[in-house]
């Protein structure tokens, strides 16, 4: 008997996929589908319409790109997606580092902070979270293991 194995499906790729795109129609939306509405539609259907010509995407960063380069650490990225950066890297590779650079050298300062909390994490999307709760942990190990050390 041949053991096989479960192909499992990542939950923060399939939610990035359900997320809703605008998009500009170059036949009649109503050919479509009837479910199409205000011009958006999820990204793994917008994927098939664009192989095809049926449709652009309304560039998904034009909404909040100047928030971004103002100040990135106060754009509430999951007003867009809570997979932000995954959504980015589906859509368009070439912003996703330099807007995450911004975002992540602002954040920074959060991971020496001695009351670091949830309010402080707010405008992180998954991703970011991730990244940042890890890094906290290894500065607290490191910051705990050299006050041992140190002589008072």
């Amino acid at each position: 008997m041949e053991i096989t194995h479960m192909r499992y499906f990542d939950l923060h790729d399939i939610i990035a996929e359900e997320t809703m795109i605008e998009t500009t129609f170059s036949i009649d939306k109503s050919l479509i589908s009837e479910y199409i509405i205000d011009d958006h539609i999820n990204l793994y259907y917008l994927k098939f319409l664009l192989e095809n010509d049926h449709c652009s995407v309304i560039n998904p960063l034009d909404s909040i790109r100047n928030e971004l380069l103002a100040k990135a650490d106060i754009v509430n990225v999951n007003n867009k997606s809570k997979e932000f950066f995954l959504l980015l890297t589906k859509l368009d590779e070439d912003e996703v580092f330099s807007i995450f650079a911004d975002r992540a050298s602002e954040f920074l300062k959060y991971i020496f902070l001695e009351d670091f909390n949830d309010d402080d994490q707010v405008n992180m999307d998954i991703k970011e979270k991730e990244l940042y709760i890890k890094a906290r942990k290894k500065y607290m190990e490191y910051n705990n293991f050299h006050k041992i050390f140190k002589k008072e």
